[in-house]
Parts: structure tokens; C-alpha cells; sequence
């Protein structure tokens, strides 16, 4: 490999890195939809609402799903960053 080929390298690298950070934002959107469906009751006809004592007895993946979030925004940050240089 040349230095010249470098810069294209990199471009693969930081397209595949997009594409995964992509694939992570789908599945965790996923996974904030379950558990925002675990942790709501019926508030009224037709209508639910998150619920706090079902969210006390999901704290652990509430905490484990923000944790991820902010991961998940740094990984895209980094990749927005890397696209732009």
C-alpha cells in the first residue's frame, strides 16, 4: 500500500464505521420502543402512559439503555467528524 491510497482507506473505514453506528441507532430505537412498551399501563381509553413503578422495576434497563444512548451519540459524532475532515 502507498501513501496515496491512504486517504481512500480511510474513506472505507469511515463508511463501514456509518454503516454500523447506523445499524446500532436501529436496533436501539428498537429496544427504547420495548421498553417503553414494558413500562406503560392504560391511562384512559385507548391511551398509555409510562408508568413509575414500572419503570422502578425496569431501572436497570432504563439505566443500561441511557448509558448506550450516550455511546451511541459519541460513535456518531465521531463519524459525522471523521466524514467532514
Amino acid at each position: 500500500m502507498s501513501i496515496t491510497q491512504l486517504p481512500q482507506l480511510l474513506s472505507a473505514h469511515i463508511d463501514t464505521a456509518a454503516r454500523a453506528v447506523a445499524a446500532l441507532q436501529t436496533q436501539f430505537e428498537r429496544a427504547a420502543i420495548l421498553l417503553a412498551q414494558k413500562c406503560s399501563a392504560v391511562s384512559g381509553p385507548g391511551t398509555k402512559t409510562l408508568d413509575a413503578e414500572l419503570l422502578d422495576k425496569n431501572q436497570l434497563a432504563s439505566y443500561e439503555l441511557a448509558w448506550i444512548s450516550a455511546d451511541l451519540l459519541a460513535a456518531q459524532t465521531v463519524v459525522r467528524n471523521l466524514s467532514a475532515a
